[in-house]
């Protein structure tokens, strides 16, 4: 249908050309001539009406070629006849036929073609007129050669023309078929990959770098990636090494990179090549294996020192107390004696707590509702004077429901609410958060603060038993919470940002 559509739009505005000099020249025509002419383009009018109401092609093909042919005819009969100028216009019947009707739609034109030849060569046959002459034959037969070699050379260009179409649509099939898979390659990757040019400016990024970056990357393409990510344009093609960037919504994340050089046979560098990795919870996990070999380490040490202190400090304690009772000590030394069962006391509260990180016990696993467990921890808490001031939420459901050893679970909440209040105490806005939400294996619990937050130097060593910041803390809190949490099966995650507060994440597996 496309071919049918270009021929005959041309045959319309050849005609309509034809037409327009033929008024400007009518005195070199003969007036036939535009009766023939003007007979054409109506015909080619009507079938391009007939196109439009859905006749098919080879139909209106066949009408063109016919119809022409006879206009020819009556054209070069009216003209002069063998000795017509517009014999020629055969030929374009032809190769009409040749291109839209192909081998057979052009034997049958030729025959219509002969027949036309042979009504203009010998009128007087048709009558039973006078005898053929043998020039006439002569001229007959090389015209009819003629416009046959015309026919023949159409239809082998024509085939060329389609072979050639054919194979350069199977090769466009081809690189649209391989770009797809390129296409879905590239983002199919799990790793995140950006190409830059020699100049360093972005060309490709894939799905999965936006989504590690947290950025539109392909917004930015051909900007400078220093201009975008300096620091991953800074980075050396060298060894694979750890870069740590700012994540618009996760804060600090760390990608394992490595790239490579883009280049061509010759060796010249056309860009490079940028593969990354988000390993954040890798290298949080490898923190996490260190800290639990390490309190491994330290709880055994301690199983054994607990046992050694409490021996002794039994001992002391029954002593100081027996004396007390049988006021066996001198008003004097009674303050001595009230330091001593006062610091025993202490001792044994820290053996207590050592004891617990040493050798968590493994907890009666009952259901129970942690939002009341959080009331009691928020009301202990609001017992001390100098956290009074820092308003305390708990956004745990009522109906929430929990399958864990809840004296475990009130001494992690209390450890963590206790730590959030000092981090609150002194800041104007302070106040901390309790909440606790369902997961797909299990729950997560959390306790925020707006206070100071901890220190980068500092974040790495607070889970290490001792280590503690206040002077009145044992820095035991935070090291039986990781253990309690671990006795669990569970995890737990801390997030901090100097002058904005604190997070801390415990993740509470389904038992």
């Amino acid at each position: 249908m496309f071919r049918f559509s270009v021929i005959n739009a041309l045959k319309l505005v050849i005609l309509l050309a034809v037409l327009a000099g033929g008024v400007v020249l009518k005195d070199l025509f003969h007036e036939a001539f535009f009766w023939v002419v003007g007979a054409s383009f109506a015909l080619s009018l009507a079938i391009l009406v007939a196109s439009k109401m859905g006749v098919s092609a080879h139909r209106l093909a066949w009408a063109l070629v016919l119809g022409d042919s006879f206009l020819i005819t009556l054209l070069i009969g009216v003209s002069g006849g063998p000795q017509s100028p517009f014999i020629v216009l055969y030929s374009l019947v032809v190769i009409i036929a040749a291109v839209l009707l192909g081998r057979s739609g052009l034997n049958l034109t030729m025959g219509v073609v002969a027949l036309g030849l042979t009504i203009i060569y010998w009128p007087p046959l048709l009558k039973g007129g006078r005898a053929i002459r043998s020039e006439e034959v002569f001229f007959y037969f090389l015209d009819l050669g003629a416009f046959s070699l015309v026919g023949l050379m159409t239809l082998r260009l024509v085939r060329d023309i389609t072979l050639v179409q054919a194979k350069v649509h199977q090769r466009e099939a081809d690189i649209r078929r391989l770009e797809k898979i390129q296409h879905h390659v590239f983002h199919s990757l799990q790793s995140g990959l950006i190409i830059t040019d020699a100049q360093g400016n972005l060309t490709l990024v894939n799905r999965r770098a936006e989504e590690i970056l947290g950025r539109p990357l392909s917004t930015f393409q051909q900007r400078p990636l220093a201009e975008i990510i300096p620091e991953m344009a800074a980075v050396e093609c060298s060894e694979r090494q750890d870069l740590t960037l700012k994540h618009p919504q996760r804060g600090e994340i760390i990608l394992g990179l490595s790239c490579f050089d883009i280049t061509d046979d010759s060796g010249q560098v056309l860009g490079r090549g940028i593969i990354f990795q988000d390993i954040t919870e890798i290298k949080r996990r490898e923190g996490q294996m260190r800290r639990i070999e390490r309190l491994a380490a330290l709880g055994h040490m301690a199983d054994g020192l607990v046992h050694e202190i409490r021996n002794p400090l039994t001992s002391i304690s029954g002593a100081a107390q027996l004396l007390k009772e049988q006021e066996l000590v001198s008003v004097e030394g009674q303050p001595l004696l009230e330091i001593i069962l006062r610091e025993a006391e202490r001792l044994e509260s820290l053996s207590d707590d050592f004891f617990l990180f040493a050798r968590p016990e493994r907890g009666k696993r009952r259901i129970f509702h942690p939002a009341q467990v959080a009331e009691e921890v928020i009301s202990l808490v609001g017992r001390h004077g100098r956290f009074k001031k820092v308003p305390i939420e708990n956004l745990i459901a009522e109906d929430f429901e929990l399958e864990l050893d809840p004296d475990q679970f009130r001494q992690v909440l209390l450890n963590l609410v206790m730590n959030a209040v000092e981090a609150c105490n002194g800041h104007p806005n302070g106040r901390v958060t309790i909440s606790l939400d369902e997961g797909r294996e299990g729950a997560w619990l959390e306790v925020r603060d707006t206070g100071g937050g901890i220190p980068p130097e500092t974040l790495d060593h607070i889970f290490n038993p001792f280590y503690t910041t206040r002077p009145e803390g044992t820095g035991l809190g935070l090291s039986i919470v990781h253990r309690l949490v671990e006795s669990w099966g569970g995890d737990i995650q801390v997030k901090s940002q100097a002058g904005e507060g604190t997070v801390f994440r415990i993740f509470i597996p389904r038992s």
